[in-house]
């Protein structure tokens, strides 16, 4: 059975249309209550709510350098990045995920941009990311790359069974309150998942 997948251009209007209704990948820590994650689950739920999102300077430089980091990630591991649109779990429709990219035979394709120094581990928040993007998309890795003007660090990241069954209930939990518009118990933060995920540095420079 194929993946449900809409091919819309990430950031237009249609794609911003056809996210309504879907717990997305990029909330997933946060719709988790995990420690690490960019909001707390309150906030996370109101945002599903309707509240707007307030844009930050990180998010507007990671917008202004993706293609920048995909041809530089593209040389760095000799394959190409082709940008995505929007995957939907085939077997939960109220999941979905937009990977910043597939290399087809090496996965998806994950950026994140810093202005700074590249991330030195993956975070609690973006291995859920990852993670709920590798069971919408039916691949089995995601090529991380961390990226800054200067250097780059670049993981490959196996899909993991372990911690999707961790974190599968979490989300479930979290968006039957979406559903009822009830919000969520406050909660303290989670620890990270108890499922060490063998990722692997696979460039540096």
């Amino acid at each position: 059975m194929p993946v449900p997948y809409i091919d819309l251009v990430q950031g237009s209007d249609e794609w911003l249309e056809a996210r309504k209704g879907l717990l997305n990948a990029s909330t997933a820590a946060a719709a988790a209550g995990m420690r690490g994650a960019y909001s707390s689950r309150a906030e996370c739920w109101r945002q599903y709510m309707g509240q707007k999102i307030k844009v930050s300077s990180h998010m507007v430089f990671g917008s202004e350098h993706e293609e920048d980091a995909r041809h530089d990630g593209e040389i760095a591991i000799s394959a190409l990045s082709f940008p995505t649109g929007l995957f939907i779990h085939r077997e939960h429709d109220w999941l979905g995920a937009s990977p910043d990219g597939e290399f087809l035979e090496l996965g998806l394709h994950e950026i994140k941009c810093r202005n700074s120094e590249p991330y030195s581990a993956i975070s609690p928040q973006h291995m859920a990311q990852i993670q709920v993007q590798l069971a919408c998309a039916g691949y089995d890795q995601c090529i991380f790359q961390s990226w800054t003007p200067i250097r780059q660090r670049i993981w490959r990241v196996p899909q993991s069974a372990g911690y999707w069954n961790w974190l599968f209930p979490l989300l479930e939990e979290f968006w039957q309150y979406v559903i009822k518009q009830q919000q969520p118990p406050t909660v303290r933060p989670r620890r990270i998942a108890p499922v060490d995920i063998q990722s692997e540095i696979i460039y540096e420079g």
